[in-house]
């Protein structure tokens, strides 16, 4: 069954007519040329230049000349031209035979983030603000199929800040490998105070002073030194917020304390510099996991000694059997965190034969996963109980 219907712009006395068709479901389509639409879904408006725009939902803007509609006396009256051609061929006036879907993105744009600027000279403005994509911030735009990550939110800052903009904290994290930051985190760049850039929801501006070895080239553009983002992040924060990250940074590029102090007394009454000898003393590149180093964190915590990380333990013919997230080696004791990766079924036979090889060792072993770590006296209680057995057999 098909029939006809107008909907009345809210604007003007201009109509625009569709085809209404009646889909195997019983509800009503309208059909735009190739495309099936809920009816209650398509809208006529008046564009400020006079055309008629379709407005189908939030996402297909079509734009017909004038010629295209039929207004007022022409509804009644048009025999000529555009409206004759159609009528003879038994077309609706202002039916969208022409309708298309969005334009592909072009391989140039396909890749992720880029300028306004960059853009235009594939696509047109108009293009650019329909469904084939989105903004990322002022001025940067990505395929709108893209789920953008941290990553492609630098290079949406890069593609509209200075040149001698540097990435700072966790955004300087991310240039280094270090995934400790998600799409929601806002970009973190570090400018000459004098620089009156406003920062905004997805970039987060902070005026500093930087010397010139602490800046370094990368893919990402400058970045802080491992040393001076350690700097900057050892003073932000609790304990459990700023040490995790600078485990990372220190197991992903070895950077010792002994360079952040430099830094550190380079910059001698910086912002909350009071926090950054405990941070440092408590900072262990053998941390493989945020999850890692908070378990470590919390039995320091709890007063226990300081344990051992990434300990090999051998046997008694000295052959190596297995590396552990964390020992206490007087105690042939370990402790180690098991994330979701070892769910995995092939991994749990791997894990009970390395349990099983650390064991003919005479050590002991702790394992602590996600659910228990929820419970920190839980876990506490484990590692005293442990403890003690241990001590027990010496």
């Amino acid at each position: 069954m098909s029939a006809t219907t107008s909907l009345s712009a809210t604007t003007t006395s201009a109509r625009v007519t569709f085809r209404r068709s009646s889909p195997p479901d019983g509800r009503d389509n309208v059909t735009l040329g190739e495309h099936h639409f809920r009816e209650s879904d398509v809208s006529a408006v008046i564009a400020p230049d006079g055309r008629d725009n379709v407005t189908l939902g939030e996402r297909w803007v079509v734009r017909r000349p004038p010629s295209d509609v039929t207004t007022g006396a022409e509804a009644s009256t048009a025999s000529t031209g555009e409206g004759e051609r159609r009528r003879a061929s038994g077309e609706p006036a202002g039916s969208l035979r022409d309708m298309r879907p969005a334009q592909p993105v072009p391989d140039e744009l396909a890749a992720g983030p880029f300028s306004r600027r960059a853009a235009l000279a594939h696509v047109t403005d108009h293009h650019l603000r329909g469904p084939a994509y989105q903004q990322v911030l002022r001025g940067a735009h990505a395929p709108a199929a893209r789920v953008l990550t941290h990553g492609d939110m630098i290079r949406a800052a890069r593609a509209v800040l200075p040149d001698h903009a540097v990435l700072g904290g966790r955004s300087a994290l991310w240039a280094y490998g270090i995934d400790l930051a998600d799409a929601g985190e806002p970009v973190e760049v570090v400018l000459p105070s004098e620089d009156r850039v406003r920062s905004r929801r997805e970039v987060r501006m902070r005026g500093d002073v930087l010397r010139p070895d602490e800046i370094v080239p990368t893919r990402w553009g400058l970045v802080t030194s491992p040393a001076r983002t350690a700097f900057d992040l050892g003073r932000r924060g609790g304990i459990r917020t700023s040490v995790p990250l600078l485990d990372a940074l220190a197991n992903r590029t070895r950077v010792t304390v002994d360079l952040i102090e430099a830094i550190a007394r380079a910059h001698r009454g910086a912002r909350d510099c009071q926090r950054l000898p405990v941070t440092l003393d408590l900072m262990d590149d053998g941390a493989q996991s945020v999850r890692e180093s908070l378990l470590r964190l919390v039995v320091i915590e709890a007063g226990f000694p300081r344990p051992v990380t990434q300990h090999k333990i051998h046997d008694r013919f000295s052959r190596f059997v297995a590396r552990v997230d964390l020992a206490w080696p007087d105690l042939r004791l370990a402790l180690e965190y098991d994330g979701s990766y070892h769910d995995d079924p092939a991994q749990i036979a791997q894990d009970r034969q390395r349990l099983n090889a650390i064991q003919t060792c005479d050590w002991s072993t702790l394992v602590i996963d996600r659910t228990q770590f929820r419970d920190e006296s839980r876990v506490i209680a484990l590692v005293r109980a442990m403890r003690e057995a241990a001590q027990s057999r010496r």
